[in-house]
């Protein structure tokens, strides 16, 4: 090192710092992928059973909070936010219910009711969509047994 030049030392330091901030990066990136934190689209959407086209969707819409991306410009995420999501929609929950909810949550703790009333709203739409399955259902097995009946089988050539 001290037969080189002062210039040929200064980019022989900034070369093994800049390999050591690359080794730290994938090294904190590995850690954090391992403990199950951040994800990339392809991984949330294999992790959820989410189509990519969904995630896109609610990336745009911008129902994902603080979505970040990593040094090759991919979008990572928490996949928290997203399961609690795909849930929210499942219960019936509309895109833009969907926001609202979302910007209650990151004003903080002081919307806590707030939420629980959103939720329990839903909670109830949701109960009485159950109770009108739970009736039609056994009518709809019913007339499918009933008609399978008179539906002629067709004959083997």
């Amino acid at each position: 090192l001290h037969l080189l030049s002062r210039r040929q030392r200064q980019m022989c330091i900034r070369d093994r710092v800049n390999s050591l901030f690359l080794f730290l990066y994938e090294y904190f990136v590995k850690y954090i992928q391992e403990a199950g934190m951040i994800y990339t689209m392809m991984q949330v959407c294999r992790e959820l059973d989410m189509t990519y086209q969904t995630l896109k969707f609610y990336c745009n819409e911008r129902l994902i909070p603080n979505v970040k991306r990593n040094h090759n410009n991919r979008r990572i995420f928490d996949v928290k936010w997203i399961k609690d999501l795909t849930c929210l929609k499942k219960c019936g929950m509309s895109i833009q219910e969907m926001k609202e909810y979302l910007n209650l949550c990151l004003e903080g703790e002081s919307t806590i009711i707030p939420r629980k009333e959103m939720l329990s709203k839903n909670r109830k739409n949701y109960l009485s969509l159950l109770k009108n399955c739970r009736t039609v259902l056994p009518i709809l097995i019913g007339n499918r047994i009933s008609i399978m009946k008179y539906v002629p089988v067709p004959a083997r050539m």
